[in-house]
């Protein structure tokens, strides 16, 4: 099972994600989902629109850890990944597993 931890102070975003999934169709959907996600964050940081404090992608552990500061932005593309790792949970809570923490 896939652990989540996601966090969500004001302009501050974390996502992570560790341990093999129930199956390969959610271990890529997973992958998809933080690949997506930190390749917007990279992009963004390149720009100059987003400090990234943390990022690390390790496949063979697996872990994918993003967690940066932006706009709204920033915030718009972590609501959607958020939103596409809980659909997963919901269809397949065998699957993955989120713990949320949020301050606003």
């Amino acid at each position: 099972m896939t652990m989540v931890r996601i966090e969500h102070e004001i302009g501050r975003y974390m996502i992570l994600c560790e341990g093999h999934s129930a199956d390969e169709k959610c271990c890529n959907y997973i992958t998809g989902v933080m690949y997506a996600f930190g390749g917007y964050v990279k992009n963004m940081e390149s720009e100059g629109e987003c400090e990234v404090y943390g990022f690390e992608i390790d496949e063979d552990a697996p872990r994918f850890l993003i967690h940066c500061g932006g706009d709204e932005r920033i915030e718009a593309a972590f609501i959607a990944a958020c939103i596409g790792l809980k659909q997963l949970e919901d269809a397949r809570p065998d699957a993955i597993c989120i713990c949320a923490d949020e301050e606003n």
